[in-house]
């Protein structure tokens, strides 16, 4: 009896873990990884020992039947039931919620433990094996009974949307910039519609991608405010509507505030290009995957998202694709590669341009930077933007050796731009400004798009709208009557009418600048903001203040915004004044944020959303 009570031994734990380890090295190999030895040992010996000794607790109940064995697997399974979850999703088999993902890990973690039980090895092996693999084929028809039914190939379109987060247009060689920053993207331009006047509808991530997704300006769909914000339900979306009609769906999203719940609906895959979900290994796990890095210097981010991207593509060809790709270059930390910076830096010295003190927070308590640190911050954010075009071309020219290229609707923009030293300041929260709303925008489809460049203004609010007219669907439902795409925007509007971009309070950043100096205050950070423009003139005004209160610039004669022209062009003012009165305005109720794990909150860190 002491026997059969005793033969799972620590060592059978160590077996399992280092078994373990292994998987979660081929998962590291799938991503493009070079893996260590080492780290695979590391691992799997961690995860050996922490069931060994909950096996050695579990030793003073040996007169219980199986208590030895059972305390061992319990052990075990702790440290890797979460991970299975991650190798599903690595599978790229479904969205699924994260209960859907326990389930399967306990079908095959309750396999194992009933082969340990009867302590065979071979049946651990085959019955655990058999319980996964039910798990993932369980997960897989979930998934696909709760998904449309697919268009035939050919119904519609592939489309390609590429967002590149905080990417000011005035920075691409596409744009004129002085510095060849985006030849890949010149190129694919040559057969496009390049816009030369495009605003985003907000200044950061996820309100700007909500308006992107839905045609509805910030105060409309609410998506604002506050860290990984949920994305409303009830919200009909770009991603919705394409699912419905018979696409397959993927987005792969590099920016954490994009990944609260309500973001994945529409989508058949959507996840980060890290792993995933709370457990107290996955710290661990992302390391591995990045070499060790923390994650600010994760330098591989936007090359994980681009494999996931192909490896997808690929193997989807049974229906119309939709591809949505977010790149958080050239967010800060500004750290390029050195094959970047020395393509379009090469009398820059990178290490003394990157000791250059980068933290936005510092210049919105204190403005003002020398024009040495604000050239050096400058060519670090070319050399980023660089870094991510020769990324583009690559999976362009892949596209192309496919032969699908010019079938493919390609929609390249940014959500957001970003302050490179104007007034002092760096990054894109508080006030907004042409620097923050200004992007680059083009849209690419041989078939049916003639290559021109267009000088009217347009709104990123229409973007959905043409994305979905150009594919053969009907437009989102325009609860605010504005459910335009750009070629009909632009005739309605003729030019004639402002714009609107808008952001609600920001008092989560006040709060972490009053961390940094007491007392510190800023009105711009305080309530709700709505800025129209039209022309060379543009209004910023808070519904929430006196319309006294006001400021109107000029974007040519003063980029930066430092003169208040309200009374001296009150006619203009009256105008635009006018346009903001009629825009929507924000409910009482705040924006609800997601949960955020460890990993997400290390991530807004690394990104300076978060302390």
């Amino acid at each position: 009896m002491a026997e059969s009570n005793t033969g799972a031994r620590p060592w059978h734990a160590v077996a399992l873990g280092l078994a373990a380890a292994a998987a979660e090295a081929l998962l590291w190999i799938a991503d493009g990884r070079v893996v260590p030895v080492w780290g695979v040992l590391a691992l799997g010996l961690a995860l050996g020992v922490a069931g060994a000794i909950v096996g050695a607790l579990g030793m003073p109940l040996a007169r219980v039947p199986w208590a030895p064995r059972l305390a061992i697997v319990i052990g075990f399974a702790s440290a890797v039931a979460p991970q299975v979850g991650n190798l599903v999703r690595r599978l790229d088999l479904a969205p699924f919620a994260d209960g859907l993902a326990t389930s399967v890990a306990a079908i095959g973690i309750g396999a194992c433990v009933a082969a340990l039980l009867a302590f065979r090895p071979v049946r651990v092996a085959l019955v655990g094996g058999a319980g996964l693999a039910a798990g993932i084929a369980l997960a897989t028809l979930a998934t696909r009974a709760e998904r449309p039914p697919l268009a035939p190939p050919g119904a519609h379109p592939d489309v390609v949307f590429i967002v590149m987060d905080t990417t000011r247009r005035d920075r691409l060689s596409l744009y004129g910039h002085d510095r060849a920053t985006t030849p890949a993207i010149d190129r694919l331009a040559s057969r496009a519609r390049v816009y030369d006047d495009a605003w985003s509808a907000a200044p950061w991530t996820p309100p700007s991608h909500a308006t992107l997704f839905t045609g509805l300006l910030p105060a409309e769909h609410g998506v604002d405010g506050v860290h990984v914000p949920a994305f409303p339900a009830e919200l009909p979306s770009l991603p919705d509507r394409l699912q419905a009609a018979g696409y397959r769906t993927a987005g792969w999203v590099a920016n954490p505030n994009l990944l609260g719940p309500g973001w994945e609906r529409g989508f058949d895959v959507y996840a980060p290009p890290w792993f995933a979900g709370p457990h107290s290994l996955t710290a661990l796990l992302n390391r591995g995957l990045m070499g060790g890095k923390p994650a600010w210097l994760d330098d591989g981010a936007s090359d994980r998202v681009l494999a996931r991207a192909k490896r997808w593509w690929s193997r989807t060809n049974d229906a119309p694709r939709f591809l949505f790709m977010n790149f958080v270059d050239p967010h800060d930390p500004y750290r390029p590669l050195e094959v970047d910076t020395e393509r379009v830096l090469p009398d820059v010295d990178r290490q003394a341009a990157m000791a250059v003190p980068q933290d936005p927070q510092r210049y919105a308590v204190d403005p003002g930077m020398t024009d040495e640190t604000r050239d050096a911050i400058a060519a670090l954010y070319d050399a980023e933007i660089a870094g991510l075009d020769r990324r583009l071309g690559v999976f362009f020219d892949w596209l192309e050796e496919r032969g699908e290229l010019d079938e493919t609707l390609i929609v390249i923009t940014s959500d957001h731009g970003e302050r490179l030293g104007e007034r002092g300041l760096l990054g894109h929260l508080l006030v907004m400004d042409q620097h923050l709303l200004r992007v680059p925008l083009l849209i690419r489809h041989p078939p049916s798009i003639p290559p021109e460049r267009v000088a009217e203004r347009v709104s990123s609010r229409d973007v959905a709208g043409e994305i979905l007219e150009i594919v053969g669907l009907e437009p989102l439902p325009p609860p605010a009557g504005e459910g335009l795409s750009l070629s009909v925007a632009r005739v309605r509007r003729g030019g004639e009418t402002p714009l609107v971009a808008q952001h609600g309070p920001f008092g989560w950043y006040l709060d972490q600048l009053r961390g940094r100096r007491a007392g510190f205050e800023s009105p711009l950070a305080i309530g709700h903001w709505t800025l129209t423009t039209l022309g060379d003139h543009v209004l910023l005004w808070s519904p929430d203040e006196d319309e006294e209160a006001a400021i109107v610039v000029s974007l040519e004669g003063d980029p930066s915004w430092e003169r208040n022209l309200a009374e001296d062009a009150p006619e203009i003012r009256a105008r635009l004044l006018d346009a903001a009165r009629e825009a929507p305005r924000y409910s009482a109720e705040p924006a609800v944020a997601g949960e955020i794990d460890e990993v997400l909150r290390e991530r807004l860190r690394a990104l300076g959303y978060s302390e």
